[in-house]
């Protein structure tokens, strides 16, 4: 009985997930930063679907996440936070901007649609 072995790495899509699968024969595949961008990748990769999440998924999703946050008594990590959105967005989108602009529950503001 081997080690089962888990591939990782740029994982961004249902297709990547199975091309690193077929050329590795790792066991899985283990997501990361793509997650933020399109919280529903794993379900994607499960169901072999193609596609990502839209901007309004996104924003829900890093609402959510930021509310669960303050409602725990967590310290917010302001800057765990701004580079979530920036994931999630990209480093020139007005929500990258809003939320570098924003402080503790300002940051949800970022989250707004405009």
């Amino acid at each position: 009985c081997g080690v089962p072995v888990i591939g990782n790495g740029d994982v961004v899509s249902s297709a990547d997930a199975v091309s690193l699968v077929r050329a590795t024969g790792c066991a899985g595949v283990a997501v990361g930063r793509a997650f933020l961008r399109d919280p529903w990748l794993i379900r994607r990769i499960a169901d072999d679907e193609a596609g990502q999440g839209s901007a309004d998924d996104r924003r829900t999703f890093l609402r959510a996440l930021a509310e669960r946050s303050l409602r725990s008594g967590a310290p917010l990590r302001r800057n765990w936070l701004i580079e979530c959105v920036k994931l999630a967005f990209g480093a020139e989108s007005e929500e990258f901007r809003r939320a570098i602009r924003g402080n503790g529950g300002d940051l949800l503001s970022a989250f707004e649609k405009r």
